[in-house]
């Protein structure tokens, strides 16, 4: 799509939710993209072109931002955002820089996973992850932008630094946590301490969900859910408005969620802290959705791919849900927690269909979805 200012040129090109802008961003040409946002959405803003942004564009979008338009800006030049920073203005409008170009020398891999690999750095204090070519560049920005402003709002996580490009692939530099371990490999290795570890991630995830989320910088989690649900081919048009129903009963509180919130997303640093990692999913939402995940997790893999994924066994991830259980909702008997667990049972389900656009055909995810969830409810 394009839009021409009188007496500059001003282009704009959408595709999907990202929307490519060239020329001066001013008072008078900032109206023309604003006029391009739509409700529940969030936009990326592709700066790559823009050379100036004007204290009349800045106020333009800083309008839209706080009338509740969601969108945040990505290849921003050293000029624009060294404008969009002294005016104060990246402080409620998430702006990135364009990636630097990184050379690989002295990084030594260490791990991959779905989206990418991870490096470490030679002088030991930071680490890389580098998408894989075929991701797209909108997730390893989604990934930088999430874990600044999650930082931000005071939940703990490691540091984030630049976005980078390496060997024609785009990636995200962050702390490197020496002598680190995720809950998991610390449960691993301390099986006799299950209860303190339970009782620490508890009051994280408690902490966590009684966090005001800034809508304006992230998602809402049911929108996103419902966009999905109504994408999958493998369900019929009765079930999926069955699970829509669902969740026009679900409640709204507006807090922060981690998105795949397990204790292999949780880290515990030398210092004693823990951090949360894999920021890509965080959003806001009924933390009923962060639990369902959590169980998916701990309770529906087989032996081998929970050993794989948590280092442990599901009789340890059994029992260490239920002391979970205990002290993120306060309950002390078996009967309790059996109660508390039945209401998180449905977002189990609904948890495997959303991983259904991975794995549409994964067995597990079709029995789980059916067993946890449709059956419940059609």
């Amino acid at each position: 799509m394009e839009a021409n200012a009188k007496g500059a040129a001003f282009t704009l090109r959408q595709e999907k939710d990202t929307i490519f802008v060239t020329g001066d961003v001013t008072r008078e040409t900032a109206p023309q993209l604003v006029k391009l946002f739509k409700e529940d959405r969030i936009y990326t803003l592709d700066f790559a072109g823009v050379e100036r942004i004007n204290f009349g564009g800045q106020r333009v979008l800083l309008h839209a931002s706080q009338t509740g338009k969601k969108f945040n800006i990505v290849n921003a030049g050293v000029k624009v955002k060294a404008t969009l920073s002294s005016t104060g203005v990246d402080t409620f409008i998430s702006v990135l820089e364009k990636p630097v170009e990184l050379s690989m020398q002295g990084y030594e891999i260490f791990g991959g996973g779905f989206n990418g690999d991870s490096y470490y750095g030679a002088d030991g204090d930071d680490m890389l992850k580098l998408y894989t070519q075929a991701a797209s560049a909108a997730e390893c920005e989604q990934e930088k932008r999430y874990a600044r402003t999650a930082f931000l709002a005071g939940i703990p996580t490691p540091l984030s630094g630049e976005l980078v490009t390496a060997d024609g692939r785009r990636g995200v530099t962050f702390e490197r946590i020496q002598g680190k371990k995720s809950i998991s490999r610390l449960l691993a290795d301390n099986p006799d301490k299950i209860e303190q570890y339970a009782k620490d991630f508890a009051g994280l995830c408690r902490n966590l969900h009684r966090t005001p989320c800034n809508r304006a910088a992230f998602p809402s989690v049911d929108a996103i859910i419902r966009r999905v649900i109504l994408d999958l081919p493998a369900y019929s048009d009765k079930e999926k408005t069955a699970v829509l129903h669902f969740l026009d009963g679900i409640p709204e509180t507006g807090t922060c969620l981690h998105g795949d919130l397990h204790i292999g997303n949780v880290i515990w640093t030398p210092d004693g802290d823990y951090l949360f990692i894999d920021m890509g999913d965080f959003g806001y939402g009924n933390p009923l959705f962060d639990l369902g995940m959590t169980y998916f997790v701990m309770r529906c893999p087989p032996a081998k791919m929970m050993d794989n994924v948590l280092h442990n066994t599901p009789e340890t991830m059994a029992k260490f849900w239920n002391l979970f259980v205990k002290y993120y909702a306060g309950v002390e008997t078996p009967e309790q927690v059996a109660a508390f667990t039945e209401n998180v049972l449905p977002f189990v389900g609904l948890r495997a269909m959303f991983l259904m656009t991975k794995a549409r055909k994964d067995p597990l995810l079709v029995r789980v979805a059916r067993e946890f969830l449709l059956d419940k409810i059609m």
